[in-house]
């Protein structure tokens, strides 16, 4: 292919083939502070989470019932008091809500969209309440950061294999279980089966465990575009402090 040809203009382009979670393990921790640290700082960046987290959630994702009766037809009566349960449940879904703060469900899933954006993944674990909380179900959601998922110090079931958290069957790739970091110490961690976590991630290649996030490609170009906008922000400032002198032999001029 042409496209294979090494020339005077692109003879120091060898990209280096890696596995794919080798690549996203290595890059992954500094491509999130990048990410979180623009979205803080660079108006461009904090305005696109927002209208992305905005465009896919908004207001909140509903949830509508489609119990039919026996004869076929919709069954209106426990299509509501489905509906009904949903709603009680949604006002205390965070686990670490408190009396103070208890975001509702639909806000658990703006932070999980804006965790996508920034991180390239969301992770949820199905816990139970804390005991003294009045609640309609004793279980609630908590959202991790993947900060929080263990990359030492796991043990596995025999016949599986461990990447950076993840506990996954070697034979067909599918994640078994998640290995978080339980406090402090780096090297204690707890294992939560598969079947207890809601993990998201947009897969560009076959056998991929963690994210990235999709501002990966435009991270550098904001570096770029810094030099020459200091440079011209400076020359203004510098022309905002020049004084002019007028000389002539009138002293009352």
């Amino acid at each position: 292919y042409a496209a294979a040809q090494v020339g005077r203009l692109v003879g120091d382009w060898f990209p280096i083939g890696r596995d794919v979670n080798a690549l996203v393990s290595q890059a992954s921790p500094l491509v999130r502070e990048r990410t979180r640290q623009l979205v803080r700082d660079f108006p461009a960046f904090a305005r696109a989470a927002d209208a992305l987290s905005i465009y896919v959630v908004g207001t909140g994702i509903p949830f509508q019932s489609r119990v039919l009766g026996p004869d076929g037809k919709p069954h209106k009566a426990a299509r509501n008091a489905i509906e009904d349960a949903w709603k009680r449940w949604m006002d205390d879904a965070d686990v670490s809500g408190s009396d103070a703060f208890s975001p509702h469900f639909h806000e658990l899933m703006t932070l999980a969209k804006r965790q996508d954006v920034e991180q390239g993944e969301h992770i949820a674990v199905f816990q139970p309440h804390h005991k003294d909380r009045r609640t309609y179900l004793d279980m609630g959601i908590a959202l991790y950061e993947s900060e929080r998922l263990a990359t030492i110090g796991a043990k596995v079931e025999a016949g599986n294999k461990f990447h950076d958290g993840m506990e996954y069957d070697a034979r067909t790739g599918g994640i078994v279980a998640f290995h978080f970091i339980e406090d402090t110490l780096i090297y204690k961690t707890v294992r939560i089966p598969a079947s207890d976590v809601v993990y998201g991630l947009d897969r560009k290649r076959p056998g991929q465990l963690r994210g990235i996030t999709p501002f990966a490609p435009a991270l550098m170009l904001p570096r770029d575009l810094a030099m020459p906008m200091h440079a011209e922000i400076d020359a203004a400032m510098l022309a905002s402090k020049s004084l002019a002198y007028i000389r002539t032999p009138n002293r009352d001029d």
